[in-house]
């Protein structure tokens, strides 16, 4: 109901700010959108009324997990200790055919999304694990996460963002190491993109976001299925 292989993105980008801006980029957007159509910010989700006045709380990937999933993940990667935590809290899909990127995914929308849902609010789920960091740069600070966001609203994901990892010899290399597991797991090796590497090279520090807009006019008319209100 919330997924089609075709949809529409709004995405933007600013330099020189931090990701967490962009965060509140996509809370204002969403508010405001809400109040033009509806005259509020409440809006009527899948478990009640959603409040998408800003500001929007902001939660770790890790807080968000011990929060709603009982679960600590502990070092990335460590399958068979997430495995174990999460049959512990009582996560019986996770099996042993689960890697830790599909132990992760599974707890996200079995315990954490619904968490994120009953909060009744718009909120930021923020830090990802490290090899969840797909195109953003790591924390400085903590490079065990990275400076990745997902906005959400009654247990709906609404927008991607990063702080854009702008050096393309590490970007090279996330490219080759997605390869090399994607050659241990039997799938086809994916070509570099070396376009998008060339670009990187000239690229300025930066944050962007994608936004499903399709996904915001679904929360803005209480829609639950997306092919309702796709323009196309």
């Amino acid at each position: 109901d919330r997924h089609r292989p075709e949809f529409t993105m709004v995405e933007w980008y600013r330099v020189h700010v931090e990701y967490d801006r962009i965060a509140a980029d996509v809370e204002r957007l969403v508010a405001q959108t809400a109040r033009d159509l509806r005259g509020t910010t409440l809006v009527g989700g899948p478990g009640g009324l959603v409040d998408l006045r800003t500001p929007w709380p902001r939660l770790s990937v890790t807080e968000a997990f011990r929060l709603f999933a009982g679960v600590d993940l502990g070092p990335p990667h460590d399958v068979d200790a997430l495995r174990g935590r999460a049959r512990d809290a009582g996560c019986e899909s996770i099996d042993e055919n689960d890697d830790w990127d599909s132990a992760f995914h599974k707890l996200l929308v079995e315990r954490v999304e619904p968490g994120l849902a009953s909060m009744g609010r718009g909120v930021h789920l923020r830090q990802y694990p490290a090899p969840l960091a797909a195109l953003a740069r790591l924390e400085p600070g903590d490079p065990s996460v990275a400076q990745r966001f997902e906005s959400y609203a009654g247990g709906l994901e609404l927008a991607n963002g990063f702080g854009e990892l702008t050096d393309a010899r590490l970007q090279r290399h996330r490219f080759r190491d997605e390869r090399r597991v994607r050659q241990g797991l039997g799938q086809s090796r994916l070509p570099l993109d070396e376009p998008f590497l060339r670009d990187l090279e000239g690229m300025p520090p930066a944050s962007g976001v994608a936004l499903g807009l399709d996904r915001l006019i679904m929360l803005v008319t209480s829609t639950e299925r997306i092919d309702d209100v796709v323009a196309f």
